[in-house]
């Protein structure tokens, strides 16, 4: 069975600043141009930013903790993007490091666990176009500071 989910958007000046929200969530300021002087606001490309490290965080945890039983004591996932110049100005790359500290977890699995999530879990990046450069880098942390370090590419 299919989940409908809603947004609604409401202009708040005469530019293309937007309040959305959801039913039941607090509203957010969305903004097309945003300024620098604004602190209050995200552009639609930093909105995407977040939903897919939001996604990829939140598949990495659930399968990290439920399936291999392993710690997770911090995950943080840091995503940026090349934004094209000329219309459409989507994203012609986007970067995203994973870094985990787990008793546990070592790089490579955590590696496998990314592309599993990215190919398999994570509707955001279903969502994605093919031609988009996607990088990602994972680093597993020991709490009492050992570390490890992997890059992957997009496939």
């Amino acid at each position: 069975m299919n989940t409908l989910l809603q947004v609604s958007l409401l202009s708040v000046n005469d530019e293309v600043r937007f309040l959305a929200d959801a039913p039941g969530r607090e509203p957010i300021t969305v903004d097309y141009f945003r300024s620098n002087d604004d602190a209050t606001s995200y552009t639609s490309l930093e909105l995407l930013l977040i939903s897919a490290a939001s996604c990829m965080a939140s598949a990495l945890k659930i399968v990290i903790k439920k399936r291999l039983k392993k710690d997770v004591i911090k995950l943080e996932v840091d995503a940026s993007g090349v934004r094209r110049e000329s219309l459409p100005t989507d994203f012609t790359a986007v970067s995203f490091h994973i870094r985990c500290t787990s008793a546990d977890l070592d790089d490579s699995e955590l590696t496998e666990l990314v592309q599993s999530a990215k190919e398999k879990i994570c509707p955001v990046f279903a969502m994605l176009k093919d031609d988009i450069d996607m990088q990602f880098s994972v680093t597993v942390q020991r709490p009492q500071g050992e570390k490890g370090g992997c890059q992957c590419q997009k496939n």
